[in-house]
């Protein structure tokens, strides 16, 4: 929430969204995955536990923490009180803000996955830090790359390099396995909020007439895709979420301003919501100790990862300057990925 205040305060309109259900094609594959990457990151938190790393340790374990869909409908509960728009994709959030690109909602996307490219997004903000720096990546810009030469590349050329960059095993249904890959990032399922119905990101071609194409998102009733959109809806289970207490926001007077120039835009949190779950003496143990020590440290934003040398088009920009400043008044409407579903990452 303090990044989406970041946007409003500095004359951006955020469009929030959120990771839904898995792709059959790939659940094993991210199920597995996902493990993999909690594992690395607990077994981290604990060495810089040991090595008496707080700061380090404490980003370590809230990455190794499995984020639920009813975590995400708490920030959504969030997002509705402040009038930010949101939208569950219906699988995956990259495809989501590809389709919401190509139609014009949304003018770029803040994002840290680098799906978003061959997704077809174009004008991608990767890295955003708490001042509001981001890495920049437009395609336009790939032909002026100099050290390797992206002219006449095409998404659907950028797809097939990933596909065969040599890094995983050939096996018997290795090809069948990359055109249907090819497929999905071109024609996954998503969801159209204005006619509020599926489509797909680009629309099917012909020769997929009359074939199982379940492998881009099964197909779902209306109903449930526009509940699924608007998080009233469990996207992992299709069942309504239980409801929740009411998140409680903070005195007006003292936790909410308005931008100086921008009287219209949603008020922005400064103070978080009181928690609604209570610290139990008997449940403590050393990680809800150092989450509690560590959310009074000053978090480090140094370390930071590299994009790909390839990446060349990669120029950094400087921090965003808030509204009242005159050359940040123009409005842009940016999605930014939330905390997912239990597939999901963590970003807000």
């Amino acid at each position: 929430m303090e990044r989406v205040g970041l946007l409003i305060k500095c004359g951006i309109i955020p469009y929030i969204v959120f990771d839904g259900g898995y792709l059959p094609m790939k659940k094993l594959k991210e199920d597995e995955r996902r493990f993999r990457s909690r594992e690395k990151h607990r077994e981290a938190g604990l060495a810089y536990l040991k090595a008496n790393k707080l700061d380090l340790a404490r980003q370590s374990f809230v990455k190794a923490v499995d984020v639920s869909p009813s975590m995400a409908h708490r920030v959504i509960q969030r997002l509705q009180q402040t009038g930010v728009k949101y939208i569950v994709a219906p699988y995956e959030a990259d495809a989501q803000m590809a389709y919401l690109v190509r139609t014009g909602a949304v003018d770029a996307v803040i994002s840290e996955d680098s799906d978003c490219l061959p997704y077809g997004c174009h004008h991608v903000l990767f890295k955003m830090d708490t001042p509001g720096n981001v890495e920049v990546i437009q395609a336009a810009h790939l032909a002026l790359n100099t050290t390797l030469s992206f002219v006449g590349f095409t998404d659907d050329m950028v797809v097939r390099a990933l596909r065969l960059e040599g890094k995983l095993p050939i096996t018997k249904t290795y090809e069948a396995d990359v055109a249907r890959a090819r497929l999905t990032f071109r024609h996954q399922c998503v969801y159209d909020p204005v006619s509020q119905t599926l489509t797909h990101v680009t629309p099917l071609p012909a020769s997929l007439d009359g074939q199982d194409t379940d492998f881009l998102g099964p197909v779902i009733s209306t109903e449930l895709a526009r509940g699924i959109a608007e998080g009233h809806i469990d996207p992992i289970t299709g069942k309504p979420f239980l409801l929740h207490p009411a998140v409680t926001l903070a005195t007006p007077s003292k936790a909410l301003e308005f931008p100086a120039d921008n009287a219209d835009a949603a008020p922005i949190l400064h103070t978080p919501p009181p928690s609604h779950v209570q610290g139990r003496p008997d449940k403590e143990n050393a990680f809800t100790r150092l989450l509690q020590a560590g959310s009074l440290m000053p978090r480090s934003t140094t370390s930071k990862r590299k994009l790909p040398a390839a990446a060349a088009s990669t120029k950094r920009r400087q921090a965003l300057h808030p509204v009242n400043q005159p050359h940040a008044n123009v409005k842009k409407r940016i999605p930014q990925v939330c905390p997912q579903s239990p597939r999901s990452s963590t970003m807000a």
